[in-house]
């Protein structure tokens, strides 16, 4: 789990239609992992919050 505690404004990188190169590497290496996904949640407080998970065999 990945917490950026950086400052964002009003329009975060979660209220984009289509995602930039860190969603697409975030969607290939969630594709290759045992039911892999990942989340990205923008904090009330202007964090974003990133979860990869994924079952260990």
């Amino acid at each position: 789990m990945i917490a950026n505690d950086g400052s964002i404004g009003e329009s975060t990188t979660c209220e984009r239609k289509k995602g930039g190169y860190g969603t697409k590497m975030m969607n290939a290496i969630a594709s290759e992992l045992p039911d892999g996904a990942w989340e990205m949640l923008a904090l009330p407080d202007g964090q974003v919050l990133v979860t990869l998970s994924w079952h260990l065999l």
